[in-house]
């Protein structure tokens, strides 16, 4: 029973007490644990008789025995007090109940008819395969086409799970990755500003200088100009340390706004402390060997787009990653054809005018994660987009 119905049920107990205004209600008009009952429980009441008619008791035992218990034991609690009734105490294990009630009745349906199909058992166990193997392909799992029935539940079960676990570990991983680049850019942005600020002591000692050397008679103007030149030299470095701060705080409000652009199972955007934007995919998951990637993986690119457009006129550089399994050669070759399947995709969607995109190999050269582990070796088959800015590039 939905939170709102159970309001209502109270609304009517206090319809059945009367109003407050109307002082203090005598125990004779109070309603009657009948009523309370019914107002409350009655419709919980008729699922479980509907759910018994269409054989619950007999087909589905244990879920009806606690069905049955937990209402008696609320109808027990609403006759030994119901005062707690009216002020709606026991409002979270009705709701509970309803829910209980309303499962139960429709598994007793669901196996009524099952057992009206004239014990077409073999039609039975298609619709369960069909069942698995639907939400195996919305999972995006390939279960082995030769498990069929409680073997193939099982088996997405496992699969399932397994994802879980790699899913927290990377999640963990990421995170990780994420505030140790984050105080990279804290680092980075703290030595700049005391630069800045050592420049300008720098210009103020030097300003001190030329005014002495004004003051004193005859000068030399060699000296003076060279202190004119370290001051020049000095602003110069300023404005230039000035406006890489700026560009990085820009940096990081664009990005800011793209936190949950994607999913922990896809990737995350970071920004690294030279400036460059890295987009770590993970969701990429190319055939087995291969460089051919499952079409339902484009819309990740949409993605990629959505970063790169904030930043007109970028280099784009596609890495491929691999784990340390088979020989080193080979996955250097892998790890370049699958960049170059992405880099070739983000030309044919963004167009090469647009931005110039590299694609190299890198292999099992730069692992994220030990190789040693299942859930490690997933880690590191990766894609890793860099942009490079405008004016960044080398």
């Amino acid at each position: 029973m939905s939170m709102r119905r159970v309001i209502l049920c109270l609304a009517t107990v206090a319809i059945l007490v009367g109003p407050a205004a109307a002082g203090r209600v005598s125990a004779q008009d109070e309603p009657s644990a009948d009523s309370l009952r019914e107002a409350l429980l009655g419709e919980i009441e008729q699922i479980v008789e509907e759910a018994e008619d269409l054989g619950a008791k007999r087909r589905c035992p244990r879920t009806y025995t606690r069905v049955e218990d937990a209402l008696d034991a609320l109808i027990d609690a609403v006759r030994r007090d119901p005062a707690a009734a009216r002020r709606g105490d026991y409002a979270a294990r009705i709701g509970d109940l309803d829910t209980a009630a309303r499962r139960l009745r429709a598994r007793a349906a669901f196996i009524k008819e099952m057992r009206n199909e004239k014990h077409d058992w073999e039609a039975a166990a298609i619709r369960y395969d069909r069942l698995v193997e639907s939400l195996a392909t919305v999972a995006g799992i390939a279960l082995p086409a030769r498990l069929s029935g409680p073997g193939a539940g099982r088996a997405l079960v496992d699969s399932v799970a397994t994802r879980q676990v790699e899913t927290l570990a990377l999640i963990d991983s990421l995170s990780l990755s994420n505030r140790e680049l984050q105080a990279w850019v804290r680092v980075e942005k703290d030595a700049n500003e005391t630069l800045i600020e050592g420049l300008r002591d720098e210009i103020t000692q030097l300003r001190h200088r030329l005014w002495e050397m004004q003051l004193r008679a005859g000068v030399a103007e060699a000296d003076r100009s060279a202190v004119e030149a370290d001051i020049t030299v000095a602003e110069a470095r300023i404005s230039e340390a000035e406006a890489r701060i700026r560009e990085q705080q820009k940096r990081e409000e664009k990005l800011r706004g793209l936190a949950d652009l994607f999913t922990p199972q896809q990737g995350e955007v970071l920004l690294t402390p030279d400036g460059a934007i890295h987009i770590n995919l993970v969701g990429f998951k190319f055939a087995s060997g291969s460089a051919w990637l499952n079409p339902r993986y484009f819309g990740l690119l949409d993605k990629v787009l959505t970063v790169a457009d904030l930043f007109p006129g970028s280099v784009l550089t596609v890495e491929g990653h691999t784990d340390a399994s088979g020989s080193r050669d080979r996955n250097i070759d892998l790890s370049r054809e699958r960049a170059d399947r992405i880099a070739t995709l983000l030309t044919e969607k963004m167009g090469v005018e647009r931005t110039v995109i590299e694609a190299v190999g890198i292999g099992p050269d730069r692992p994220v994660a030990p190789n040693t582990t299942p859930e490690g070796r997933a880690r590191n088959r990766r894609i890793e987009i860099v942009i490079t800015p405008a004016g960044d590039s080398p």
